[in-house]
This record gives C-alpha cells, structure tokens and sequence, in this order.
C-alpha cells in the first residue's frame, strides 16, 4: 500500500509545486484557454489533491488498525461466541451466522 501513497504524493506535490506549469497556466491559461479547459485543468488539480488524502488516510488506518481487536469487534457484533469464524456470505451479501466447526 505504500507504492500508491508515495505516487499520489509525488503527483501532488510535482503538480502543485514546479512553477513552471503554473506560471504558464496564469499567463497563458486564464487568458486566452477556453473555460472548459480552465475547469478540467482545476479539476485534475483537485483530483491530484482528493487521491493524495484517501491514500494518506487508507494508510493511516492500515498502519494503526488492531486486525485482533477488529475482529473480536466484528464477531461480538454478528453475535458468535470468541474464537469462532464465519462460514461465509449469502446471497444477500450479508455474513451468515453459522459458525464453522
């Protein structure tokens, strides 16, 4: 999960950070680019940033989520007594409540 965090970010900061694409985007952009271009160029901006936040978060909760403690969560919450596992999903996609033995 590390490579997408490290690209998003090296996206991001590339994108936001060299001069170069910006400068040119006020100079030229702003004046003379039709409005529809002007949107897609602050929308794959805004893209850039959401990609950077969701990876930053997935990896956050990755990094600290307790998968034991999790777990016991999820059986306490479906209703089976510790140390057994579900057998399955139906068709519903909802967990069955039948432990497997």
């Amino acid at each position: 999960m590390t490579f997408p965090l490290c690209w998003n970010t090296f996206v991001a900061c590339a994108g936001t950070f060299i001069p170069i694409v910006w400068l040119r985007f006020i100079k030229e952009g702003l004046a003379c680019w039709p409005y529809e271009v002007i949107f897609i160029w602050f929308w794959i901006f805004a893209m850039e940033l959401t990609a950077v936040s969701c990876s930053v978060t997935h990896f956050a909760i990755e990094r600290s989520g307790d998968k034991e403690k999790a777990r016991n969560v999820r059986e306490r919450l479906v209703g089976l007594p510790r140390g057994k596992k579900l057998s399955g999903i139906d068709r519903n996609n909802r967990c069955s409540k039948r432990p497997v033995y």
